[in-house]
């Protein structure tokens, strides 16, 4: 049971909250310091609002006025859960290599990307969410490859 948290569960959650926070904070930034847009950030449900450009007397909400911790929360247990899901389909018993890969991956493609994605799909965050989900699928079905190629009996 312990040894499942650790292997299983543990890594997914540790993975998805840092790529979420990475998320919110990069989009954050991008739309409140770069663009001066007026979007909202996070997936896949709203977690926080952009500033924008401050106009004439009104006052710009603080980062804890914009920023909702339980659609934060949420977003990162439906990731996990979704991740979960994937792990346990192809019967992964060690999700660290897959969790990690994927959030190294799909970090390092967000904190070099411009101030739109590769690939539109409805928001920024969004588009980084689909692309977390799809590198982590991708991840554990390599590894579960490289599992099951280590597995097989080796001719005598």
């Amino acid at each position: 049971m312990v040894r499942g948290v650790l292997l299983f569960a543990l890594p997914i959650l540790i993975c998805t909250l840092g790529f979420q926070a990475l998320l919110v904070f990069s989009e954050n930034l991008r739309v409140n310091f770069l663009t001066g847009e007026h979007p909202a950030s996070g997936a896949p449900f709203l977690v926080a609002a952009g500033t924008g450009i401050p106009r004439g007397g009104e006052v710009s909400p603080t980062l804890l006025e914009r920023f909702s911790f339980l659609w934060f929360a949420v977003d990162v247990l439906v990731t996990a859960a979704i991740a979960v899901v994937i792990a346990w389909f192809l019967r992964i018993g060690n999700a660290w290599v897959p969790s990690l890969a994927a959030t190294a991956a799909v970090g390092l493609l967000l904190v070099t990307a411009s101030s739109s994605p590769p690939v539109p799909i409805w928001s920024f965050g969004f588009a980084f969410w689909i692309y977390w989900i799809v590198a982590f699928a991708l991840t554990s079905a390599i590894w579960t490859g490289l599992e099951l190629y280590r597995a097989r009996s080796k001719p005598s």
